[in-house]
């Protein structure tokens, strides 16, 4: 292996920022966010043959094309109240036990009716605790709501793409810099650490001489602990 090139201040300065900010990740994010944006409200304006702020007119956001969508369709109408849709899945256990699985209420229709006069006139259901009820119950111009919460909710929804999309960015970033000292790099699964994936592997998968590993996550959490744990035993 040839000897590397020594790197300038200039070079490693470029990978100390406060922010990483990778333009084609964020040009990607916005397509994907105007795209769904647009489906969005798309489903909103198809409702307009229901009358407005009643169950009916939930069944029809409901209902609409695309029925795949039926649980995006769901946190954005959730989104219009103050409750959430963890909570509504555990008030689904009463008001339609027979569908035990988003995948079956989407395409059952009594429970689609089930779930909107629920949203509608939650307290008609005596089992779910009254402050449940409130939380869940929809304001009677929660499609307006949806509506003005659509690109908020739809931009919260892309965190995951955004933060998968910044960490393979941080990878090609530290690939570009090994590759500026001369050196080749290789991504893949390597036999010395178990053949654990390993996201540079300097010069390559079949004579690894250096390994780098890298992940991209925008707050701190339990999970870094892991990986951090996880990189130990790899390093052992």
């Amino acid at each position: 292996m040839a000897k590397p090139a020594k790197l300038t201040l200039g070079q490693l300065k470029q990978g100390m920022r406060v922010f990483l900010n990778f333009p084609q990740v964020e040009a990607e994010v916005e397509k994907a966010k105007a795209a769904r944006i647009d489906a969005a409200a798309a489903f909103v304006n198809q409702a307009d043959d229901a009358e407005p702020g009643t169950a009916d007119d939930i069944v029809t956001l409901l209902a609409v094309d695309n029925t795949k969508d039926y649980v995006e369709r769901l946190k954005l109408l959730i989104a219009a109240s103050a409750g959430s849709l963890e909570v509504l899945d555990r008030v689904c256990m009463v008001i339609c036990p027979e569908q035990t699985t988003w995948s079956r209420r989407r395409q059952s229709a009594s429970a689609t009716r089930a779930i909107a006069d629920f949203l509608i006139n939650p307290d008609a259901v005596a089992e779910v605790p009254r402050y449940i009820q409130e939380r869940l119950r929809l304001p009677a111009d929660f499609r307006n709501r949806v509506q003005s919460n659509i690109a908020r909710e739809v931009h919260s929804s892309l965190q995951s793409l955004y933060n998968t999309r910044s960490g393979f960015a941080v990878e090609n970033a530290i690939n570009g810099v090994v590759r500026q000292t001369g050196y080749t790099c290789e991504k893949g699964q390597v036999a010395l650490v178990d053949n654990k994936e390993v996201d540079t592997v300097i010069p390559g998968l079949k004579l690894p001489r250096i390994l780098i590993m890298a992940s991209y996550q925008r707050t701190t959490a339990s999970s870094q602990s892991q990986r951090a744990r996880e990189q130990q035993t790899m390093y052992e």
